[in-house]
């Protein structure tokens, strides 16, 4: 009979804790799945017509997780389904592409946006501290994303796809926030 470790993951131990837990919650939810669709066995009664439904509606870290078990399970799976685990995944993760690089135009008005959000939120910051009449302590620096963006521009450390950020200030593609 495999072990617990050899049925979760057969190509090797899960060591940390950050890979275990999300696999088990994969693992909780197709059995919550299949018993909602009246699925009462084990391992052994699984069938090609069980998971496909399954497979299809789960996203692809759940399939990849689902197919690891089985795979696991070894001979215990019934011989159709072995078949279908062999070859490829019914639902694999779908691949990106990576945006195109901005223009030296589209860069300029980046850094002209986030100068002017940044600016603003000087004025701002050192306009509540003269009405709070506490000292700046050289603390005038604003914790604010345009901030940290603009320090990337002069940086070069602005990762590809400003917009996936979810700011309402960024400049994403096709947006003019400023």
């Amino acid at each position: 009979m495999p072990t617990a470790v050899q049925l979760s993951h057969p190509h090797g131990m899960w060591k940390r804790k950050g890979t275990a837990l999300p696999a088990l919650s994969h693992l909780r939810r197709m059995v919550d799945e299949l018993a909602d669709a009246d699925f009462q066995g084990g391992v052994e009664d699984l069938r090609t017509a069980h998971m496909l439904p399954f497979w299809l509606a789960s996203t692809p870290d759940r399939v990849m997780v689902s197919r690891q078990l089985l795979r696991g399970c070894g001979a215990r799976v019934e011989v159709s389904l072995r078949a279908l685990l062999a070859g490829n995944p019914v639902k694999c993760r779908p691949k990106s592409e990576p945006l195109e690089p901005y223009t030296e135009d589209q860069w300029n008005r980046i850094e002209t946006c986030l100068r002017s959000v940044v600016k603003g939120q000087l004025a701002l910051h050192r306009e509540v501290l003269a009405l709070a009449a506490l000292p700046e302590l050289g603390r005038s620096r604003p914790d604010s994303s345009a901030g940290r963006l603009l320090f990337g521009v002069y940086s070069g450390g602005v990762p590809d796809g400003i917009s996936d950020l979810g700011l309402a200030t960024s400049p994403g593609r096709g947006t003019e926030p400023c």
